[in-house]
Order: C-alpha cells, then sequence, then structure tokens
C-alpha cells in the first residue's frame, strides 16, 4: 500500500516532506512488529468497507515511535482512506490515572491526599497540585499540597475563590487552561 497524500501534522510526526509522500509505502512507517497487523487491517477494510484498530507507527529513522488509532475506509476497489490520530497522550493519561487508583487505593486520610496531589503533579508535569474543601461560600482550604519546586509536601493554606480557575470548577463547570493562567485570573495570588 503506497501513500497518495497524507496531512501536514501526519508528514511533521512522520519526518517525511509534504510534497515528497506520494508513492511512499506506508510500511516504511511501521516497525516490523506492526506490519502483520496493519496488513490485517487492509485486508478487513477491502473485504468489510472498514476498520478501526491501533497500531504503532514510527518516523523514517525510526527515533519516535508512537501507538495511533487508525481508521481505514475502502473508497474504491484498490483505495483506503487512513485515518490516523495519535492516541500516546492520551494513553500516557489513561496509564497515570490508572496508577493514581492503584497505589492510592489502599490509603486513608491524610495519607490518601498528600498521594493523590503528588501523583497528580506527576501526571500533569504541573509544579503544583492540591487538593481543597470549600470552607464557606467564597473560600477553600486546601487538605493537601504539592509544590515539587519547594521539595514535596508544603503546609495548607486558605484563599478566596473569586477570581480563581477554582471559581469556575466550583460552579460545577469543569475547565481547563493550558496556558495564560496568570494572565486570566490577575487576582488569584496563586
Amino acid at each position: 500500500l503506497r501513500l497518495s497524500d497524507a496531512d501536514t501534522r501526519l508528514c511533521e510526526i512522520l519526518g517525511i516532506e509534504s510534497n515528497s509522500v506520494q508513492g511512499c509505502p506506508f510500511e516504511q512507517f511501521l516497525p516490523d512488529e506492526s506490519k502483520t497487523d496493519f496488513r490485517r487491517a487492509v485486508t478487513h477494510a477491502l473485504r468489510d468497507g472498514s476498520h478501526e484498530t491501533s497500531i504503532t507507527l514510527q518516523n523514517g529513522d525510526g527515533s519516535y515511535v508512537f501507538v495511533a488509532d487508525m481508521q481505514l475506509r475502502r473508497l474504491a476497489a484498490y483505495t483506503i482512506l487512513i485515518q490516523v490520530v495519535d492516541s500516546t497522550r492520551a494513553r500516557r493519561i489513561e496509564g497515570s490515572i490508572r496508577s493514581l487508583a492503584r497505589e492510592t487505593a489502599p490509603l486513608t486520610g491524610q495519607a490518601f491526599f498528600d498521594s493523590v496531589t503528588e501523583l497528580l503533579a506527576e501526571a500533569t508535569g504541573m509544579r503544583i497540585a492540591f487538593v481543597g474543601r470549600r470552607i464557606a461560600n467564597d473560600r477553600i482550604r486546601t487538605i493537601s499540597v504539592w509544590d515539587d519546586a519547594r521539595g514535596g509536601r508544603v503546609d495548607d493554606f486558605e484563599y478566596e475563590l473569586k477570581g480563581s480557575p477554582c471559581e469556575t470548577v466550583v460552579a460545577n463547570d469543569p475547565c481547563f487552561f493550558c496556558d495564560s493562567v496568570c494572565r486570566r485570573f490577575p487576582e488569584d495570588a496563586l
């Protein structure tokens, strides 16, 4: 199976120029142990019209390997559309959550919360993680605080909800801020 086209993100991941993708064998981006599974997926897609699988891909020089969710759809007799989604990050997060559940399951009380904050900081790559409890309509008191820069567990503290990211969470709206947190919440001392 040879590529006729690929989007720029896939070319970037695979380490190839988008203008050189035409005619390139797709299997060159598969480690040997994935080639049989890929051929089986192509056979299913040709026979059944579509097939979904997870597969390991590597870039041209083999230096970057990642797990991808792949959907193959037959468009014509011998034409298959392959959609690839790099799911490495999602799988890493899923593994971290399982690890967190496994490691905290036997713990209770303060040991549980201390372990949760440490594992959350580690899993998310954040310097600080904490668990808090609402003590008034507008205040939170932390139960456990982890700060890598200060060597681990640090003293608990109280803070105002108003103007903090936690104000959104307490209002039952999940949120995620990947950058510019200080700019978005200038009143928040954290």
